[in-house]
């Protein structure tokens, strides 16, 4: 199931059962069947996923993607390439400017474990609404960090020679949504 159609499904199931039980199915699908939760802060963390759910939806809803597919794997790929230390593999995603600007992998990982330790290491993310800003593509994401928090990262990408790259990153927290 697409990230997207999870958060359909969590945003469908807190309409007919309430916040709680959904955002516990949309984290934890065994426990939907009946298990019980067994950690204060499993539930936490639940509650988090349903408030970046409705952010997620919301930003979702208006988007209107152009070769979404290649531009969202570029930062799927550049996220996979975080979760493994391969600092190469992700440095190879971002633009020639950013990658002018830190000069190597190792310099490009430090900064993205220093300040951006939510897209480093993302408990889970969406994509959110694809925008166009003068002629380049912004992308936003929905994070959830490893304590619950949501944030919101808007990627700025150009294509260069049929790919899309990574020109740079605006991260911000995520405001809460009523539904």
């Amino acid at each position: 199931m697409t990230n997207l159609g999870m958060i359909l499904r969590a945003c469908a199931c807190a309409a007919l059962l309430g916040a709680g039980a959904a955002s516990t199915a949309a984290a934890h699908p065994a426990q939907a069947s009946g298990a019980h939760t067994a950690h204060a802060h499993e539930d936490r963390l639940a509650r988090a996923d349903a408030r970046g759910a409705r952010d997620a939806l919301t930003l979702a809803a208006a988007a209107t993607p152009r070769e979404t597919g290649d531009l969202r794997a570029a930062i799927d790929s550049q996220i996979a390439a975080f979760g493994q230390d391969d600092f190469d593999a992700a440095f190879g995603y971002a633009s020639p400017q950013i990658r002018r600007h830190f000069g190597t992998p190792e310099n490009f990982g430090e900064m993205v474990r220093s300040a951006y330790p939510m897209v480093h290491r993302p408990a889970r993310y969406s994509f959110g609404q694809l925008e166009e800003i003068g002629g380049r593509q912004r992308q936003s994401v929905v994070i959830t960090d490893t304590m619950g928090r949501v944030w919101i990262a808007d990627y700025d990408m150009i294509e260069i020679d049929g790919a899309w790259r990574i020109d740079g990153v605006r991260l911000r927290k995520a405001e809460r949504l009523g539904v």
